[in-house]
């Protein structure tokens, strides 16, 4: 069974936001790189903004979806966002089926998720008035 890959990056131009790059399948026995850098993350996450990038991973057992239960329950606890973007169409359909998108904030692609979290005023008003779309890059 491949292992997860797990690419992290910060940029200095954006100090708040961590990005994860998964690739691969989330399940039991080849999620533990994604687990031991999760460990390390949570210690700096604090008030930041996580954001894990799926694009590249084509499917995610319970196991997977329990490591980022996890992953956001830590991340929110330590005062930041976890922003879950680019999951294909499997992983979208057992996401909604398991109704994580009530709790979890989910978007179609990474840019979208960075742009809204660059935007706190409209995180910090939701649910107050229609969210507004700004252009996205």
């Amino acid at each position: 069974m491949e292992q997860v890959i797990v690419n992290i990056g910060y940029d200095n131009q954006y100090p708040d936001f961590i990005h994860l790059w998964v690739k691969g399948e989330l399940r039991i026995g080849s999620s533990e790189p994604l687990e031991q850098d999760l460990e390390q993350i949570y210690p700096v996450c604090k008030g930041k903004k996580v954001l894990f990038d799926l694009t590249q991973v084509t499917f995610v057992s319970s196991t997977g979806w329990s490591l980022l239960l996890v992953a956001c329950k830590r991340t929110v606890e330590n005062g930041g966002r976890f922003l879950l973007t680019g999951m294909n169409t499997e992983v979208r359909n057992a996401f909604e089926l398991l109704e994580f998108q009530e709790f979890m904030e989910n978007y179609p692609s990474p840019a979208e998720a960075f742009q809204d979290a660059l935007n706190e005023e409209l995180f910090q008003n939701r649910g107050k008035f229609p969210p507004q779309r700004i252009g996205y890059f």
